[in-house]
């Protein structure tokens, strides 16, 4: 499940058009920000669980299992490792990527409105996760929240 590893760790950073540290932006934030940001977060994870298994569904379609499609993938990823790739297989894995990235593209426009449905912009959301990230009361405060 390396590619949905990948997807999610790439989810996570989905409305950072640059790195961002906690040295690069304030941290400090209002009250009530916290808990709309889990929120926000609460409805993403739910959205990203759905095309997680459109994902599924598009290399199942194209004759793969996870874990061929993995291997196919981290070795288009990672020039160290090599593997044997038949035609029909190099074919169907660039058409489960087209699905993949369609189906990526669609999830970034509904997080976009997600955040637009709970009034929360890009770089609120931006601040919020950095601040978790970067100060450990607020993110224990998260974890408990989350939690609960």
């Amino acid at each position: 499940m390396k590619l949905f590893t990948t997807v999610a760790l790439g989810l996570a950073f989905l409305f950072m058009s640059n790195t961002i540290t906690a040295q690069g932006m304030e941290t400090d934030i209002a009250p009530g920000e916290l808990e709309k940001f889990i929120l926000v977060q609460r409805e993403i994870d739910q959205k990203n669980e759905q095309i997680q298994q459109e994902m599924i569904a598009a290399i199942e379609k194209h004759d793969f299992t996870l874990e061929r499609f993995n291997e196919i993938y981290e070795s288009k990823s990672n020039p160290e490792v090599v593997i044997e790739i038949t035609e029909k297989e190099a074919s169907n894995f660039d058409q489960v990527m087209s699905t993949i990235q369609t189906i990526q593209v669609g999830f970034q426009e509904e997080a976009l409105e997600i955040l637009r449905d709970q009034s929360m912009s890009q770089e609120d959301y931006q601040k919020v996760y950095v601040a978790i990230q970067s100060n450990p009361e607020l993110q224990q405060k998260y974890l408990e929240l989350i939690n609960n």
